[in-house]
């Protein structure tokens, strides 16, 4: 584990964010789009959102749209990238063990899991589940996405590339899938319709 560490902590350094995160306008644009579109769900459910946990926060679009759409909202940056970390001022962690001892109303892991393996994969979707109160918004690269959606120049291929059927099963396990990268606590089931999750 710690020469996997290692050597993930030399891969995010400050050439791996230059290749890719170059368009910052575009990636602020993209993550506007997601917060509007989580925010207005939530809100269509008459549920809300207080807290959020962004695990993986990179350059912290998701802080910046939520300051622009929900000053309310208390924001938790979280990078395991001690460049990032360095620069931005968020809290050190990792997806798979950050442990803060309380939960969020909303966890956003966005462009993450792809870079784990099985073992690790697996573990920090169960945390997810530990540190989500109700909500989590999800993003990450699966084999038909790889072939069918993504373009190559945009997109960091250097990755662990899995059927979306993979990430579904052990999401079942915490989460209800509500379409378009949101999912719900079960114990929100009060808040959504039946045939408002996916595969209903």
């Amino acid at each position: 584990m710690s020469n996997t560490r290692t050597a993930a902590e030399r891969r995010f350094n400050a050439d791996y964010y230059d290749r890719w995160y170059d368009d910052a306008d575009t990636r602020a644009y993209i993550a506007s789009k997601a917060v509007r579109f989580v925010l207005s769900y939530v809100a269509h459910m008459d549920a809300r959102v207080s807290t959020v946990l962004d695990l993986g926060c990179g350059l912290g679009h998701w802080k910046h749209a939520l300051l622009q759409q929900a000053r309310n909202v208390r924001y938790t940056g979280v990078e395991f990238s001690s460049y990032l970390c360095s620069k931005f001022g968020w809290e050190r962690g990792d997806v798979r063990t950050y442990s803060p001892g309380r939960t969020f109303d909303l966890v956003v892991c966005q462009g993450v899991l792809q870079y784990l393996s099985d073992e690790d994969c697996d573990a920090a979707v169960d945390n997810l589940g530990v540190l989500s109160k109700r909500f989590l918004y999800l993003e990450v690269l699966t084999a038909a996405d790889a072939r069918e959606v993504c373009a190559p120049e945009g997109t960091d291929f250097d990755v662990f590339v899995r059927q979306a059927s993979w990430y579904s099963c052990r999401l079942a396990r915490h989460f209800v899938n509500l379409g378009g990268g949101l999912y719900a606590k079960p114990g929100m089931r009060q808040h959504f319709y039946e045939l408002w999750r996916t595969g209903s």
